[in-house]
């Protein structure tokens, strides 16, 4: 009889508190699950900023890239004429002032390669030295692929080709 008594009591016992554990464990269930909603809020608007960021830039650099690249043919003597000239080297030297704010390291390396090899040859410009500036044109159109996204590509620099008419 006192077992059964001590049985009932413990049904009894358990019966009422299960509704209160069940509210209470389920309460602290649907906090847990809230704070992590509001965390993942926050990691996920973290994310879609960060990302945005990222590709403002992207967009930024291919701007100025464009212009660098566009106005890398003034030193083309074949491809812009006298009269443009003055117009296509301002455009190239604000372009070079552009591309230190938004360019890569690589790129940088790549167009003061070019115009160190352009200040040497001033004035004493050979057959051979019109090999070499191909050459290093066509190296900052390579670099400055792979930095804007086409980092996986099979082209090579050596696959630019110069074109005059």
């Amino acid at each position: 009889m006192i077992i059964l008594k001590q049985v009932l009591t413990s049904a009894l016992t358990m019966a009422l508190l299960t509704p209160f554990l069940t509210f209470f464990f389920n309460r602290s269930l649907q906090k847990q699950k809230r704070n992590f909603e509001q965390e993942l809020e926050h990691l996920k608007n973290y994310l879609q900023l960060e990302f945005s960021h990222e590709q403002e830039k992207l967009n930024q650099k291919r701007n100025v890239y464009k212009e660098l690249i566009n106005a890398m043919i003034v030193f083309s003597k074949a491809r812009v004429s006298e009269d443009e000239r003055i117009m296509y080297q301002n455009n190239f030297l604000k372009a070079y002032d552009n591309s230190w704010l938004w360019a890569s390291e690589e790129v940088l390396l790549a167009v003061t390669n070019f115009i160190d090899f352009k200040i040497s040859v001033y004035g004493d410009f050979s057959a051979s030295d019109e090999a070499r500036e191909k050459e290093l044109i066509s190296e900052c159109i390579f670099v400055i692929r792979k930095d804007i996204g086409f980092e996986d590509t099979i082209l090579t620099k050596d696959h630019y080709r110069f074109i005059n008419f």
